[in-house]
């Protein structure tokens, strides 16, 4: 492979035509795909999540856990941000009837803020009806990866929330919280 040919000056002119040229197909790819650029959480296209229940399931409603006073605004913030971006929607118990519940575990991030996850262990968990998927091992998923050419990370904000739940199954996911 032959050595490049060496530089042995650069004009400002050519410099910035280059900078001009390459900011320009920069707007350009984020224009034309300007949904993947926004700070707004994605969905997944086409696919809606549904939770098969076993028949004889009875309704569990477990109410709040306390939450530490030090947490509250966080957690309220959070629950916020949820409604806000159409993740989370309020249940008023006076018009839909509340038969499933469960409460919330607010775990602190790094960052000073709360992820608020869902304790299924005791109500959904027991009598959901689960898909069987054969999960590939390590070593089945390594062989596969070491045929590859290039290979990427990807970091999901919010991965799970990206699923949209359909209408029916939505019922089973309701969480407590101190406010509600």
């Amino acid at each position: 492979m032959p050595f490049p040919k060496q530089v042995y000056s650069i004009s400002a002119n050519e410099l910035v035509k280059d900078a001009l040229d390459t900011n320009k197909q920069l707007e350009q790819i984020i224009e034309e795909n300007v949904e993947l650029f926004n700070s707004s959480l994605g969905k997944i296209k086409n696919y809606k999540v549904k939770l098969h229940i076993k028949e004889n399931a009875k309704p569990s409603h477990i109410a709040a856990r306390p939450t530490k006073f030090g947490i509250q605004n966080n957690v309220e913030a959070e629950l916020e941000r949820l409604v806000k971006q159409g993740t989370i929607s309020p249940v008023d118990p006076n018009k839909t009837p509340i038969e499933w519940a469960r409460p919330t575990v607010n775990v602190p991030k790094k960052d000073g803020g709360i992820r608020i996850c869902d304790d299924f262990r005791t109500t959904i968990n027991p009598v959901l009806i689960a898909e069987k998927h054969p999960v590939p091992l390590f070593d089945q998923l390594r062989r596969q990866l070491g045929n590859g050419l290039t290979y990427s990370k990807i970091d999901l904000k919010d991965a799970y929330l990206q699923f949209e739940v359909e209408e029916a199954s939505r019922k089973y996911l309701i969480i407590s919280t101190h406010k509600g």
